[in-house]
């Protein structure tokens, strides 16, 4: 449905407060303020677009350019083009751009002049596709919501009129006039922005949007409570339900992590809002790491949903690179993304083995445990050096060993003694037993002579 003849005109307000469009199909008597070319009438000259100016086929777009003028003059109080006739007004919709409806009241939200200025584009492709979509974002600037419509530069004027062409006169700033166009635009704001821009405009999208004319444009919800969330919808006229909780790692448990429809999508009234209830960043258990080596761990870490943390290195028994320790331990639950820290062998630390020769044997075992070796103690005469002392180290004092390796001591033992020889006592001769004496004969006396 194309009106093609949308102005105030047409526009009749109830006491009620219901709003009522007029005068569908344009044909009918022409007055001092309306254009006609041949087998077309082209509307009112202050509200037509600049394609029914130039009797271009038209669409639903030309209405919304119409629409456009509308909120441009209830904004400023003044239509974007004036001329003394019917011709110059509708030259400039076709040649002219308007000036910045904040330039003639700077109390009109920046939100509110860029819906007009965008309905009111020259090429019907930038203006809205449709009504409702310039409805939705009425409804967006009324919510305080951002808008599609891009900003509006305020910047000098460029006529594209040649100079024969008059154009519409250029507003000339006093303090007087800066004083009642503020105090005008107050009232218009106050009054004609509320009643007209979210009454008849709104409603004049309405008609037009077919279907989607009663819809509402969803809140967002988003990272509120669920009672704060059913507040806000149960204004719109929405209904609240949660339907699940799910994980969020940006969103608190407890709170909106997720809604469907989303913010700005237009429904029914009473249409139900799905909420899914953050249950905080979701828990993973600490992997077991102890043995892997640094780079398994770290790609252990990232599969189950984790960072690394900080990486220290240890002297450890365990093979060179292998994590030795994780902090937390494994098993602990920690919620994904957090870090966790490992630390990683640097292999057995080498240790200088100390110079104990020349020191006693307990001076120096004592000292070689402290430094962590096992000490194996040998003993040896010396003519040199006394008994007790420390003879010789292996291996030699200055090498790097593990710490557990075993060192040799030598330790003296003294001289060795000698015995003297004693000398060999001389063989006892043997007794000998004298041989009985022979008895010795005496001879027989001779017998005397006498005899």
């Amino acid at each position: 449905l194309i009106h093609r003849d949308i102005k105030p005109g047409n526009i009749l307000l109830a006491d009620d407060g219901t709003v009522k469009v007029t005068d569908f199909g344009i044909a009918r008597a022409i007055d001092t303020d309306t254009v006609t070319q041949t087998a077309a009438v082209l509307g009112t000259a202050s509200y037509l677009s600049p394609e029914q100016a130039q009797g271009h086929q038209v669409d639903a777009r030309s209405d919304i350019y119409s629409l456009g003028v509308v909120l441009y003059e209830v904004l400023t109080g003044r239509p974007p083009f004036q001329g003394d006739s019917p011709v110059t007004v509708a030259y400039q919709h076709v040649q002219e751009l308007p000036r910045p409806p904040r330039d003639w009241n700077d109390a009109i939200s920046t939100s509110a002049e860029a819906i007009a200025v965008r309905a009111m584009a020259k090429n019907p492709v930038n203006r809205y596709p449709s009504a409702a979509d310039m409805r939705d974002d009425l409804l967006r600037a009324r919510v305080g919501e951002q808008v599609s419509a891009p900003a509006v530069l305020h910047a000098e004027e460029t006529a594209l009129l040649d100079a024969a062409v008059p154009s519409a006169p250029r507003p000339v700033r006093t303090e007087n006039a800066d004083r009642r166009r503020r105090s005008v635009g107050y009232v218009l704001l106050a009054v004609l922005s509320v009643l007209a821009t979210l009454g008849i405009v709104l409603f004049l999208a309405s008609v037009f949007g077919g279907e989607d004319a009663q819809r509402v444009a969803v809140p967002d919800v988003l990272n509120r409570t669920a009672s704060e969330a059913e507040s806000l919808l149960d204004q719109r006229g929405l209904e609240a339900r949660v339907v699940d909780e799910v994980y969020s790692d940006t969103v608190d448990a407890g709170r909106i992590a997720k809604q469907v429809p989303g913010r700005g999508t237009m429904v029914a009234p009473g249409s139900i809002i799905q909420l899914s209830l953050s249950r905080g960043r979701e828990q993973v258990a600490v992997p077991e790491l102890v043995g892997l080596s640094e780079s398994e761990a770290i790609a252990a870490l990232r599969e189950a949903g984790l960072l690394p943390g900080t990486r220290e290195n240890r002297f450890d028994e365990a093979e060179p690179g292998t994590v030795v320790e994780v902090n937390p331990p494994a098993g602990t639950p920690l919620a994904r993304g957090s870090r966790v820290d490992i630390v990683v062998s640097a292999g057995e630390e080498l240790v200088r083995v100390r110079p104990v020769e020349g020191r006693s044997e307990a001076d120096a075992t004592f000292d070689l445990e402290e430094q962590g070796f096992e000490v194996i103690v040998e003993r040896e005469f010396s003519d040199s050096v006394e008994e007790g002392i420390v003879i010789e180290q292996d291996p030699d004092a200055g090498t790097e060993l593990e710490k557990g390796a075993e060192v040799t001591i030598v330790v003296s033992r003294g001289p060795e003694e000698t015995e003297e020889p004693s000398p060999e006592p001389s063989p006892e001769p043997e007794p000998t037993q004298d041989p009985d004496p022979e008895p010795t004969l005496l001879p027989e006396p001779e017998p005397s002579p006498s005899e």
